[in-house]
């Protein structure tokens, strides 16, 4: 049997939507290492419990301000299964590597999770992306949820919605009688105690992700419905709790939270996406029309339309449209 190694260098969401690619592939090949980022490394081992790890950071995904030197590739594989591709990608791979890879397209109108798909199953035959998913809960799209979670979090600066809104979002959920929760990461810490004093939530209503995923999990699965833009914390949500999505700039066809019950509200408009990271290129957006133009009252009434009605553009609200299940729309595959 070959001896494979598994790249997947980048963030915790980029993780998450590979998590069914991985699982297929550590099915196939037990001994299969993953070559992860020092920053997911938790997470791996959360996620793939005795799975061989080796840390691995290219420079370009390195947010820090660091420059660490592009590493050269470890020896004792036989294949290479890259599960990133981008512009920085493939010339370290033609540069390092001095076996067989196989490297998925860089195809942003399509799922991440299908990209991925589309090699893997060269390797380690066809799969069910929904059976290899999650933590083992079954859960779908509740019409009506009684604990919602508003996760404040952004991969980038140019993802957030703002805070005055999370706030107007809040109110509208607690006079419909709901509880709300506010959750993120610790970077968010500051932003999240800001929107809880302005909605007079008590501490237990206040989640802060860290490196103990389990206990993370646990909190968010006491949730009917996590509200969230494009993020990690949201694709660690999506493990256990469906989400409805706000994308602004992301390509959301390609990286929405993995599930046929979750939801994505966008503008998706001409601009959409745009550059977001990048280590040569500066995004000049100064509008921000695509995600400060999406209006709280929009977002909550999304929430209630029922599972299986048509897609939507509410009334007053421009382009905004309302899709389902972006993460196998155009798959064919469950």
């Amino acid at each position: 049997m070959p001896r494979i190694a598994i790249l997947k260098p980048d963030d915790l969401g980029d993780l998450v939507l590979s998590v069914p690619a991985i699982r297929q592939i550590a099915r196939a090949c037990p001994d299969a290492t993953l070559l992860c980022s020092p920053y997911t490394r938790s997470l791996a081992a959360f996620l793939f419990p005795g799975m061989p790890l080796m840390e691995i950071r290219l420079p370009h995904l390195v947010k820090s301000g660091e420059k660490p030197p592009p590493p050269d590739f470890p020896g004792g594989f036989d294949l290479l299964v890259s599960l990133r591709n981008d512009p920085y990608i493939g010339p370290w791979l033609l540069g390092r590597v001095r076996i067989p890879y196989l490297l998925p397209d860089e195809d942003r109108e399509t799922h991440e999770t299908v990209n991925q798909m589309r090699i893997v199953s060269q390797i380690a035959g066809r799969y069910s992306r929904s059976a290899n998913f999650g933590l083992g809960r079954k859960f779908g799209y509740n019409p009506d949820p009684a604990r919602v979670g508003l996760c404040v979090s952004a991969g980038f600066s140019a993802n957030k919605w703002p805070a005055e809104f999370w706030i107007r979002l809040g109110r509208m959920l607690e006079r419909k009688g709901r509880e709300v929760f506010v959750l993120g990461g610790p970077r968010e810490f500051g932003e999240i105690e800001l929107i809880r004093a302005a909605l007079n939530l008590s501490e237990t209503r206040r989640i802060i992700g860290s490196a103990d995923f389990q206990a993370f999990e646990e909190q968010v699965t006491g949730l009917d419905l996590v509200i969230a833009t494009d993020s990690g914390t949201a694709h660690l949500c999506s493990l256990s709790t469906p989400v409805l999505s706000i994308f602004g700039p992301s390509p959301y066809r390609r990286f929405a939270p993995f599930g046929a019950h979750n939801r994505v509200l966008t503008r998706d408009l001409s601009c959409s996406p745009c550059t977001q990271f990048d280590r040569h290129v500066l995004n000049l957006c100064v509008s921000r029309e695509c995600i400060d133009t999406i209006l709280p009252v929009a977002v909550f009434e999304a929430i209630w339309l029922p599972p299986g009605s048509p897609g939507v553009e509410p009334r007053g609200y421009g382009n905004l449209k309302l899709v389902r299940g972006v993460s196998h729309l155009r798959s064919g595959t469950a």
